[in-house]
């Protein structure tokens, strides 16, 4: 079974390499994805054997967290990558 999803996973982040590609230019960018995308697998990984463990605690506070970092951290991905534009600015008309 975890081969299988494994195996999903690779596919998912290479297709995602592969879209990315043409709209990243900056070194920086790939590596503050790179940090993002094992940050992820870091917690999900986590999550998973605490809760084949039965650590239901631990599971808990661990899948909150990486849950936090991983969006505040996607967040400021999709800014640098300028998904998220700023809005314009008003500017009044002297008359």
């Amino acid at each position: 079974m975890y081969t299988i999803l494994i195996l999903l996973l690779g596919i998912i982040i290479t297709t995602g390499v592969y879209w990315l590609r043409p709209r990243i230019q900056k070194w920086y960018v790939w590596l503050a994805l790179a940090v993002w995308l094992f940050w992820t697998a870091m917690g999900v990984s986590f999550v998973q054997v605490n809760i084949s463990g039965h650590h239901t605690k631990a599971a808990t506070v661990g899948a909150f967290f990486f849950f936090l970092i991983a969006i505040g951290t996607g967040i400021f991905l999709a800014r640098i990558l300028g998904w998220f534009k700023s809005p314009p600015k008003i500017t009044s008309v002297d008359q």
